[in-house]
């Protein structure tokens, strides 16, 4: 309910949520979304399945492609968050993000994030009902996404994007023999 009251259905391009007509202040939504959160029977399973009902409404049977990406999310600042992971070459601390997001085939606009991962330092936050293992790089988080993406009958026959990070025979190996299909841009040079 909290999220469907602050969605902007009116706006596709809206980024983020907004405060709920009648909420008091972004204060209380804020601090009632964080109790929200705090639930324990509240899952990021649970939370992302609007999302991929929204993806299977958008699409209706046609293709629909899967970009993966990766990016770091840094809180240097908040020293609050015990749970961030240092990287001290580039000395950031925060979380390591992997999504995956659904493209419409047919004129390439965002659906919707279907799956998504959060490395904290011990341990991945997830949608999927198993999470990677600790140690887990982001190419190796890829396949068991790739093959969770099926079953969630998106539609047409997935097709998975990555940019050059994902430029390695070994895994290209390992995608083919799984029978997925990927376009993954590649350096020639190399």
């Amino acid at each position: 309910m909290i999220v469907g009251q602050s969605l902007q259905h009116y706006q596709r391009i809206t980024a983020g949520l907004s405060i709920p007509a009648g909420a008091s202040s972004g204060f209380a939504v804020t601090q009632g979304f964080g109790r929200f959160l705090a639930n324990q029977h509240i899952t990021s399973q649970l939370l992302v399945a609007p999302l991929r009902q929204f993806a299977q409404q958008q699409i209706h049977g046609g293709d629909v492609l899967h970009v993966f990406d990766w990016c770091k999310l840094d809180y240097k600042n908040h020293v609050s968050k015990a749970d961030r992971i240092n990287d001290c070459l580039k000395g950031s601390h925060g979380y390591d993000f992997t999504a995956q997001l659904a493209v419409n085939a047919d004129n390439g606009s965002p659906i919707a994030l279907v799956q998504a991962h959060l490395k904290t330092a011990a341990s991945f936050l997830s949608t999927m009902d198993k999470a990677p293992e600790s140690g887990t790089n982001h190419l190796d988080q890829v396949l068991p996404m790739m093959q969770a993406t099926p079953p969630m009958c998106l539609g047409g026959t997935p097709v998975v994007i990555i940019d050059r990070e994902a430029d390695s025979v070994f895994y290209f190996r390992q995608w083919h023999d799984a029978e997925t299909l990927f376009l993954v841009c590649a350096d020639d040079d190399d």
